[in-house]
């Protein structure tokens, strides 16, 4: 089971939302603490407050000059008790009767029974101001002012997450574009990478990077070298060879022995033709077709066909379809020729017995075309693959149709294979596009 592989965008999500839930945390505990602190002391102020507004002289509370206690909103949940030094209630308000405050209690603020309570004496002792709120009442507003302090916090959190992601996505939204830059480079390109864009952070790794590519680069080099050499080394001798293998044939009488060695010349074409299909290759892996001018493809199409006038049955098969005026297109003169040619041959070699057609349509199309009996659809897929025949009783090397891809890769044109024919149970078509000049 392969194991799944971490995200470094999921990562910093995940630790920066756990570090700012973290700190949002600690924040709102701080802040809670000092919301508590600070409405205690708002309240007990309000009790003290409450507490100097009633008079403590013995004489003011005198049965004809009793005075009128402050109002008390009804929304307010003090209870206010005056007494005299014997502990009788002289006034009081609220609807609590029979109060758990003791009559000696300290002047001040003081916790007692449940409730907080602000004490007054005046200085003969003889008059007890209390004003008193409810403990019950006191942490309720507490919880609601925490609740309203605490909550928005908390409801801000998704918000934030949603904000960590969009900029971690628009921070690896550089990352993503340099991918896809290197992801549409053609096959073909293995120069250094190149990313102006990417942070700082990643230029060790684009480092190491572009010290594998440089290897690659000498490997594939060594490679293309060994090939090219190898194929035009071999064509001289094999020339030599072929004309020595026609001369045997011309001098032997009619026979086996004579048939020996037409069968020896038949050998030599195919291993001509390779070679020469490999320096074609050669030529399109070193960059041949990533040239851009005007190319008139009746004209190259003309020129590609005079190489096979020397072939009596090639030309006795071969139909030509070219229009009046010009096809100019935008591309490399020496890959279109070897695509045009690789077509050519493709069609003649694969279809034996069958009539070819060669026909050039703008803005920019080539068609070739046989009426043979076709290859197996399932195979279109793979005929543009190197080596690969379509048929193993073809004979070929396998590398005309894919040095074609590898061409109109380069050219940034499209190779479309067809067969059967559009309405037939036979044939083979292949279709090369190619921009038009000033597209």
């Amino acid at each position: 089971m392969t194991p799944r592989r971490w995200s470094l965008a999921r990562l910093l999500r995940l630790r920066l939302l756990v570090a700012v839930g973290l700190l949002w945390t600690a924040a709102a505990i701080v802040a809670t603490i000092a919301v508590r602190h600070e409405l205690n002391d708002v309240l007990d102020s309000a009790l003290l407050s409450l507490a100097e507004q009633i008079p403590i002289e013995a004489a003011a509370w005198a049965v004809d000059t009793t005075p009128s206690l402050p109002m008390v909103p009804h929304e307010e949940v003090m209870h206010v008790l005056v007494r005299d030094a014997k502990g009788t209630v002289l006034r009081q308000t609220g609807s609590t009767r029979d109060m758990p405050w003791p009559v000696n209690a300290a002047p001040g603020l003081s916790t007692m029974g449940g409730w907080r309570v602000a004490t007054r004496r005046g200085i003969d002792s003889q008059v007890t101001v209390q004003v008193g709120e409810p403990l019950n009442e006191r942490r309720q507003s507490l919880t609601e002012s925490t609740a309203a302090l605490v909550l928005p916090l908390l409801a801000l959190l998704p918000l934030a997450a949603l904000l960590i992601d969009l900029l971690l996505r628009r921070s690896f939204n550089s990352v993503q574009q340099a991918s896809d830059q290197w992801r549409a480079r053609p096959a073909g390109d293995i120069s250094p990478l190149q990313a102006n864009d990417l942070p700082s952070e990643f230029d060790p790794m684009m480092a190491s990077i572009n010290v594998l590519v440089d290897r690659l680069q000498g490997v594939v080099r060594a490679e293309r070298a060994f090939a090219a050499s190898s194929a035009h080394e071999l064509r001289t001798p094999l020339a030599a060879a072929r004309a020595q293998a026609q001369r045997l044939v011309a001098e032997l009488p009619e026979g086996d022995a004579q048939e020996r060695a037409l069968a020896l010349v038949r050998s030599l074409d195919r291993l001509s033709n390779t070679a020469t299909k490999l320096l074609q290759l050669s030529r399109v892996e070193s960059g041949i077709g990533l040239a851009r001018e005007p190319v008139d493809l009746c004209q190259l199409a003309t020129l590609v066909l005079d190489e096979f006038r020397h072939h009596a049955h090639a030309m006795d098969r071969l139909a030509v379809d070219l229009p009046e005026q010009p096809v100019i297109v935008q591309g490399d003169v020496d890959a279109l020729g070897i695509a045009i040619r690789n077509l050519i041959e493709n069609a003649l070699k694969h279809a034996p017995q069958a009539q070819v057609e060669l026909r050039v349509e703008a803005p920019g199309r080539v068609v070739v075309s046989d009426d043979g009996p076709g290859v197996p659809t399932h195979t279109l897929s793979t005929l543009s693959q190197p080596y690969s025949r379509g048929s193993a009783r073809t004979e070929g090397t396998g590398l005309g149709l894919s040095i074609v891809a590898r061409i109109a890769q380069q050219q940034h044109a499209s190779l479309v294979l067809q067969s059967p024919l559009p309405g037939e149970t036979f044939g083979f078509r292949a279709t090369l596009t190619i921009a038009p000049s000033g597209a």
